[in-house]
């Protein structure tokens, strides 16, 4: 995240948001991640819904990435079932959030020093070590979860070079917050109720279209 640190340099507002190139973007969805950040004025980042090969928790669904790669047009109609179904100013605090839409507060980014790209050098994971660090300064990390963005590169299976590297970066996390705690954020997300919920009534959505 090279890139996205010298960026960050840059920024001038309060807040900004760091989004992958092959992001399909509903409307208002920094309007949104916006509000999430004034709703908690401690937060350092603010997370989306949205398919990431690396943090499943957030895609909802298989079969639901694959309905917006075949139809963009479903992505739309999707946060507007997520507006309904999140509930307004509704703002969970989550373990980590997923880098290809990545909302920041400037402060706070500064205050962490932005991106371990030292340890990260391949930048898997490396947005999991911010959020934990984050946590640990004293900052919140939330999911806006009446956002979703669909990642055309979230969905493909990852490479044995690509695990390679997700093992390397679990090892330093482990080291660096020890041996349980990307683990444990892992199935905090996993039964996380609100997320448990969302999913139940995409799959719900997804039958009732096919």
């Amino acid at each position: 995240m090279a890139a996205a640190n010298a960026v960050f340099r840059k920024v001038t507002s309060p807040y900004g948001i760091f989004l992958s190139s092959s992001c399909h973007l509903a409307e208002g969805f920094s309007a949104k991640i916006l509000k999430a950040f004034l709703a908690n004025p401690n937060a350092a980042l603010v997370g989306v819904l949205g398919p990431d090969r690396f943090l499943p928790a957030f895609a909802l669904s298989c079969a639901l990435s694959a309905r917006c790669a075949q139809d963009p047009l479903y992505i739309a109609r999707l946060n507007q079932y997520c507006s309904m179904w999140a509930g307004s100013g509704l703002y969970p605090y989550v373990p980590y959030v997923s880098k290809f839409c990545l909302g920041f507060a400037k402060e706070a980014f500064a205050h962490l020093a932005g991106f371990d790209e030292r340890h990260f050098p391949n930048d898997v994971l490396i947005e999991v070590d911010l959020a934990f660090r984050a946590v640990e300064s004293g900052f919140v990390v939330v999911l806006c979860p009446d956002t979703y963005v669909y990642d055309e590169s979230g969905i493909y299976p990852l490479t044995s070079d690509e695990l390679a590297k997700m093992g390397a970066s679990r090892q330093f996390l482990s080291t660096r917050f020890g041996t349980l705690r990307f683990n444990r954020a892992q199935k905090t997300l996993a039964y996380h109720p609100l997320l448990s919920e969302l999913r139940q009534k995409v799959q719900l959505v997804l039958q009732h279209s096919n």
